[in-house]
Order: C-alpha cells, then sequence, then structure tokens
C-alpha cells in the first residue's frame, strides 16, 4: 500500500479546496511578476520620480492635518495643486507606509507589488465570473500580468497612474457583462470599476467611458428587451458619480476655467500615432527620437490567441460568445486606431 505523503495531502485539499488553490495560483503568477521589485533601489522610469514626490506630497499634507492633501508641498513654498488634477486614493496607501518610516523607494515598491497582484486577481475575477470556468480565469490573469505593454509601464515608463488603472479595467469589464448579460443586480461592479479608475488614471477613464458607450449602443436592442438593465445601467452610472464627485467636478471646473496645455492642442495626437509593425514587436524602440518615449506594443500572443475564435462553432443564440465576438471586434478597432493607418490629421 503507497505511503501518504505531506505532498499527496496537499495537493489532495488543494483539489477539493478548487477556490482556494485558485487563490494560491493567482498569489504565485503575482509574485513572479514582481520579483524585479527585488533588485536594489529602482529603474529610472521616465514618470517615476514625479510620482515618488506625489508619495511625499501626500504624506507631507497628512502630517500637516490636511488628509485631503489637494495642494502639495513643493514648488518654492508656493504648493502644487497635485491633487485637482491627479487621483490620489491609490497612492494613500503608499503614503501610509511612508508615515511609518518606511523610506520613499521601499513605500513606491509595494505601491507597485499591490497594483501586480491586484491587476492578476482582479482579471481571474473578470474572467471567472464571465466565463464560469476558473481554469479560463487563470489563463487570463497569466497573459494579463505578462502583457508587454504592462511591463512597459510598470518598468520603463514608471507610469504608476496606469499601474493603478490595471487593477480597475477588469472590474468594468465585468460589471458591464453582468449589466448587459447577466444579474445585473451585480451593477456596483461598473460603479466600483470607474470610481477606481478615474482616481487612477483619467486617459484610460475616458478610453473605457467611449468602449463602454459603443457597447451599449450595440446592445441597444437587448435593453430594449429587457428594460430593468436600463435602470440598472443608470444606477451604476449615478452611485459612481455621485462616490467620484469630490474629484470629478472639481477637475472639470479647473479644465474649463483655466488655460492649460490640454486646451491648447500643443501634442497633436498624429505625432504620437504607433507605427503599424511596433503594435506586434512587444518592445519599445529606443532611439533618440520621441518614439523612445512610446510603450511597447501588445506583442503577438494576443492576436494568436484571438485567431483561435475562428475555429470555435457556437450557437448564434450563446450570449457569452456575442460577448467575446464585441470584445474582439473593439480590440482590434482600438488597436487600428492606435497606429498611424488611422486618419489622425484628416480627423
Amino acid at each position: 500500500m503507497k505511503k501518504v505523503t505531506n505532498k499527496d495531502k496537499f495537493i489532495n485539499y488543494l483539489k477539493k479546496h478548487n477556490k482556494l488553490s485558485c487563490y494560491l495560483v493567482v498569489l504565485i503568477i503575482g509574485t513572479f511578476f514582481s520579483l524585479w521589485l527585488l533588485k536594489p533601489g529602482l529603474l529610472n522610469g521616465h514618470d517615476m520620480t514625479y510620482h515618488i514626490s506625489r508619495i511625499k506630497g501626500i504624506k507631507d499634507s497628512i502630517m500637516i492635518g490636511d488628509f485631503r492633501a489637494l495642494i502639495h508641498s513643493g514648488l518654492y513654498g508656493y504648493g502644487y495643486a497635485n491633487g485637482l488634477f491627479y487621483g490620489n486614493l491609490m497612492f494613500y496607501i503608499p503614503a501610509l507606509f511612508a508615515l511609518k518610516g518606511i523610506n520613499l523607494i521601499n513605500a513606491y515598491k509595494i505601491y507597485l507589488l499591490i497594483c501586480t497582484m491586484g491587476s492578476a486577481l482582479t482579471m481571474y475575477w473578470c474572467m471567472n465570473g464571465i466565463t464560469k470556468n476558473s481554469k479560463i480565469g487563470l489563463i487570463a490573469s497569466f497573459l494579463y500580468s505578462a502583457c508587454s505593454y504592462k511591463m512597459c509601464d510598470f518598468i520603463v515608463r514608471g507610469a504608476a497612474g496606469e499601474m493603478g488603472a490595471f487593477v480597475f479595467v477588469p472590474l468594468i469589464m465585468l460589471g458591464f457583462y453582468k449589466i448587459v448579460y447577466d444579474d445585473y443586480k451585480k451593477w456596483w461592479i461598473f460603479s466600483i470599476g470607474f470610481v477606481g479608475l478615474i482616481q487612477c488614471h483619467l486617459i484610460s477613464t475616458i478610453l473605457m467611458f467611449i468602449l463602454s458607450v459603443v457597447m451599449i449602443l450595440v446592445n441597444y436592442e437587448r435593453f430594449l428587451r429587457e428594460k430593468q438593465r436600463i435602470f440598472y445601467l443608470l444606477l451604476s452610472g449615478i452611485v459612481g458619480l455621485s462616490i467620484g464627485a469630490h474629484f470629478i467636478f472639481p477637475l472639470l471646473q479647473g479644465i474649463m476655467k483655466n488655460q492649460m496645455v490640454i486646451n491648447l492642442n500643443s501634442f497633436p495626437t498624429w505625432d504620437y500615432a504607433v507605427p503599424f509593425e511596433k503594435l506586434f514587436l512587444g518592445f519599445p524602440y529606443w532611439g533618440w527620437d520621441k518614439s523612445s518615449f512610446l510603450p511597447a506594443g501588445i506583442g503577438i500572443i494576443f492576436i494568436v490567441i484571438s485567431l483561435f475564435r475562428f475555429k470555435i462553432k457556437v450557437n448564434k443564440n450563446d450570449i457569452l460568445m456575442k460577448f467575446c465576438d464585441l470584445s474582439i471586434i473593439m480590440a482590434y478597432s482600438t488597436l487600428f486606431c492606435a497606429t498611424d493607418l488611422f486618419p489622425w490629421k484628416e480627423l
């Protein structure tokens, strides 16, 4: 009779507790893609210094009793109104660690670790919640964590705002699916996703809002057939806007009442369009021109995976595959819009 070892007991336990084993795998995925943080110091990302100064600004504000931290110290004693234009919610995490005596570099690393782990976890929740298949959730979590654009954001660009955005984008996807196709009483996921996203990265928020509007319009027949979904969609928007009002409305006022670079169109969009081939190379161009500051492409793996869709034969009434097809079309469309093939100048 074979002797049962502790290893066998552990494996059998994980098989019986599938949910626990899945979370353990997600934890391993997040840990694997965080190993570079063990390197002493930090790589000199493009925006890293600025974001570390934000953490210091929030920390200093809290120390003097200003918990809103809208105007950070600095700028020759005049203060810097960073909090009016950049959501600070996620940055309170490293700021609180810094308050406890952890140096700013390590506090920033903790923030990156939380974003890595958080994005792996939310993508697992998203895909497991949509497909009801934990294996697909784990594969999606791994691919999302390994995405070259994401890794470039973390390591090359030091784009801490976008790092936080990666945590909340999957929640918007899951929330949208719940409202339009599944259990609309879980509408609050959609609200949380957008509230968190706008606190991290404004450009990502605008892009996700546009994509959501387009996908809602495409699904108008479903809303007309099941009108209760319209109610929960509106409810999610009202709740999200109400929770985020403390940041959204001062931001809009600041943009509309003041002359800023973004109002002057000093950076034409077409100057930053991506060469088509760069989408698939998966690494940034290094050179003396400004293209070296653009993030890497998405690589080839996502294109290859999406092509497998053509091998799947399904019932035309399969809701999940309808959502899958719509997502693929939107993905290819937005990728095309990012390239220099799109007529930005003419528009």
